[in-house]
């Protein structure tokens, strides 16, 4: 009795990956050549040059008021002009995804980085002294 369940299920248990493969082959039909013109579904970014241009007035405004100092506005320009010589070698044979999301991304830190500096040089030093 034992033995007739015991080959009962290993019957069982034999048939169940060829059961699994009832299913027949699925024929995808063709969808066409890819369009290069549909882009990712990220937003797009400002302008590079324009982007750049704003960040570079900001840091001249803050350097004529007094809230960044000298040294700060050097460095936050010489960032800038660095974005820009990267878009330009970037941009001669046309930018990728992943090329123009380090373009954003940089820029992205460039303008937050002119903003902390405001921001901080406006609260003035640490400690209120």
């Amino acid at each position: 009795m034992r033995f007739s369940v015991f080959l009962c299920i290993l019957g069982l248990a034999a048939t169940a990956p060829a059961a699994a493969q009832i299913a027949g082959r699925h024929d995808y039909e063709s969808v066409g050549p890819a369009n290069p013109f549909i882009g990712d579904s990220s937003l797009g970014a400002p302008p590079l040059r324009g982007e750049l241009r704003g960040i570079r007035d900001g840091v001249d405004r803050a350097r004529a008021s007094g809230t960044i100092s000298r040294g700060e506005a050097r460095r936050l320009n010489r960032e800038a002009r660095q974005i820009g010589r990267l878009a330009g070698r970037y941009g001669r044979d046309g930018l990728s995804g992943a090329e123009s999301r380090e373009l954003q991304a940089r820029t992205l830190a460039l303008r937050s980085a002119v903003t902390r500096s405001q921001q901080g040089a406006a609260a003035g030093p640490p400690g209120g002294r």
